[in-house]
């Protein structure tokens, strides 16, 4: 039997008090996908009542969570949000071999003719593999325990390729039972499913009794603990290029605030005006919609008003009150998440283009601009850091902060409203021309508001 490290150290505790019986109980890393949400729940039950609960624990952020199994068998785990079930899936705990000249033999409810099912294996130290079998069964030997087996079906597309279903398999059984009968030839008018006998971790590449039409994509790669955040499961020699991931829990934003800053700015038309640091009020607003989990739309404007007095000369001098605004409509892409799984970070690229108005030629001037952005995002600690680089050579650096402090607002659809507090602080540089007219910003200040959650 392969022993993770958390029975070795639960096997050595229990002979330092004199235990005379061997440790049977296995820990193992269940991977349960990302909740978003710190209140979420998880219960392990050996029933579909969940009447024998063995585990009934918060989850919070994570993506796998650690069970002491203690016997084999079948076991239901569900997710439970805001007093719902979100999820619902079957596992089964294999952590002895079968009595000798017997098999271990599983099977579960047939989802649609012509449909396959992945069978994913993973240890305790968090080795994995999977196969593809045709039929709803499977004939597996002793080597290689203790194992966790999860089943899930695969639609077959128009390409032949098969799709991963969101949908668990149902009637899901365990069972120790003898080895199958040897195949027997007949005509070839007459075709039989094959029977799949295999061992998960073996190092054998031919474990079948019978050979199927798709042999070459039964052994997949295995995968090691390093990946349990990233690729779930792997694609085999014949699944190349495909990938099945978790999916990304990703809410769409709202907020308005409010901003005190100090301004100051230079103005060169025909002769030079500056200003001294003058403070400030201004308001904002911000959406973040996200159009799938990886992609985003962001809207920001922001608007103010400074009155500033000038030495006295000059010919063209700038209006003592200039009405300030900043338009901004940019799109985004997660390039973190793009071909892995980190539900808590985000690294957000993509392209703004920009309205702003300023004194340069005339007072309260319009002009566009276009630029690059990065934004990460931290989302255990609502951190969010932002750089924008605009081809004007204007620039923005901010460090935002959302408190955890969820303000319910009930739901639209099905979808949950809650409402946050947020603060942050930035610093702007605008840079502007039009001719040889050119006009300089200079913005540090802090952010307070709201923040719309759904």
């Amino acid at each position: 039997m392969l022993r993770s490290w958390a029975q070795k150290l639960m096997l050595a505790a229990g002979l330092c008090v004199g235990a005379t019986e061997p440790v049977s109980a296995t820990i193992f890393q269940l991977e349960v996908g990302m909740n978003g949400l710190s209140t979420d729940r998880i219960e392990i039950a050996r029933d579909e009542e969940f009447k024998q609960i063995i585990v009934a624990s918060r989850v919070g952020q994570a993506s796998h969570y650690l069970v002491n199994f203690e016997k084999s068998g079948v076991y239901v785990y569900r997710l439970i949000r805001g007093g719902q079930e979100i999820e619902r899936d079957r596992i089964a705990v294999v952590l002895e071999g079968p009595p000798q000249d017997q098999m271990i033999f599983i099977s579960w409810t047939e989802d649609k003719p012509g449909d396959s099912y992945r069978l994913s294996f993973s240890q305790p130290h968090g080795e994995k593999t999977w196969v593809i079998s045709n039929v709803p069964y499977l004939y597996l030997r002793g080597n290689g325990v203790p194992w966790i087996l999860r089943v899930r079906p695969e639609a077959a597309s128009v390409d032949r390729k098969t799709v991963p279903k969101k949908s668990p398999i149902n009637g899901l059984k365990l069972m120790y039972t003898q080895p199958p009968p040897a195949a027997v030839s007949k005509s070839p008018a007459v075709k039989e499913p094959p029977v799949l006998v295999l061992d998960p971790f073996a190092s054998d590449e031919d474990q079948l009794t019978a050979e199927p039409d798709y042999k070459d994509l039964l052994k997949g790669p295995e995968r090691k603990w390093w990946n349990i955040d990233g690729i779930l499961e792997g694609g085999g020699s014949g699944d190349r290029g495909r990938t099945s991931l978790e999916p990304l829990f990703r809410r769409s934003r709202m907020s308005f605030g409010l901003r005190s800053f100090r301004e100051d700015f230079r103005v060169n038309r025909r002769d030079r005006y500056e200003s001294a640091p003058t403070q400030g009020l201004g308001t904002g607003f911000a959406l973040h919609y996200y159009a799938q989990p990886t992609f985003q739309v962001q809207i920001e404007t922001e608007t103010h008003a400074t009155t500033t007095t000038y030495d006295e000369g000059g010919t063209e001098p700038p209006a003592a009150t200039q009405k300030r605004l900043r338009l901004l409509l940019g799109v985004l892409f997660d390039v973190l998440n793009l071909e892995s799984r980190r539900q808590n970070w985000s690294l957000d690229v993509g392209t703004n283009i920009g309205l702003v108005q300023v004194p340069l030629r005339v007072d309260n001037q319009k002009l566009a601009d276009i630029g690059f952005q990065a934004s990460l995002r931290y989302f255990p600690w609502g951190l969010h850091s932002t750089v924008r680089a605009y081809k004007s050579e204007s620039s923005e650096v901010s460090l935002q902060w959302v408190a955890p402090w969820d303000i319910g607002l009930g739901k639209i659809g099905a979808k949950k409203l809650d409402m946050n507090v947020e603060m942050g602080a930035y610093q702007r540089t605008t840079r502007a021309k039009d001719g040889t007219t050119t006009s300089q910003f200079h913005e540090t200040g802090y952010r307070i508001g709201l923040e719309l959650n759904y």
